[in-house]
């Protein structure tokens, strides 16, 4: 579905609608040309498109002379018929979620070591086990995201709180040696809450 959003009200209208399983990024950027030159014989001007990130959505803004190289960095292309530029505006909420889902699909490094999901699920196991939060929201739905992953929120907050705090196994082992000293030295039992200082 192409829609058209006006910037000055709050109006959006679908101009077209392509009932296809899968489409190249030539066809889809052949066809975006000709409805911005049909939007501008009409008196329509077109300044952005947003989609969402995925690969052929980013080809075909690369088809229309975008590029996403960050040392030639280019987010928008030349209008077809008028003096102006139009610009790519990759959706937040999409990207967001298709981040989480990386996260949660690959292997990812650093300096430090290899950043993995599975510290998280394990962080998560350990919570529940003993009973105890510290403080990360963090909770069953966010790991098994599958069946909600439209929900951005789950998505937001599961990057947000580990942006600061990278899922390395030095971070994973610094959480395990907190946890082995409530359940050692405090004898907690599942339910009681104690304040500690770190």
């Amino acid at each position: 579905v192409y829609q058209i959003v006006f910037y000055s009200n709050k109006f959006k209208i679908p101009i077209a609608h392509f009932f296809v399983n899968k489409i190249s990024s030539e066809t889809q950027s052949k066809l975006i040309l000709v409805a911005i030159k049909k939007l501008y014989n009409g008196g329509v001007t077109v300044h952005s498109i947003t989609c969402d990130g995925t690969s052929v959505n980013l080809a075909t803004l690369q088809n229309l002379g975008c590029c996403f190289k960050s040392e030639k960095m280019k987010t928008y292309f030349k209008h077809p018929r008028k003096t102006c530029n139009i610009y790519a505006i990759l959706d937040t909420c999409h990207m967001i979620k298709l981040a989480r889902n990386a996260f949660a699909d690959k292997e990812l490094y650093n300096e430090k070591g290899k950043i993995s999901f599975q510290y998280v699920k394990d962080l998560n196991r350990l919570q529940e086990d003993i009973g105890l939060k510290f403080a990360n929201r963090l909770s069953s739905t966010h790991i098994y995201f599958k069946n909600k992953k439209m929900k951005v929120c789950l998505a937001t907050q599961t990057i947000h709180y580990y942006r600061n705090l990278p899922i390395t196994e030095e971070n994973v082992l610094r959480v395990y040696y907190i946890l082995k000293f409530i359940n050692r030295d405090l004898k907690l039992k599942k339910g009681e809450t104690e304040r500690l200082l770190f």
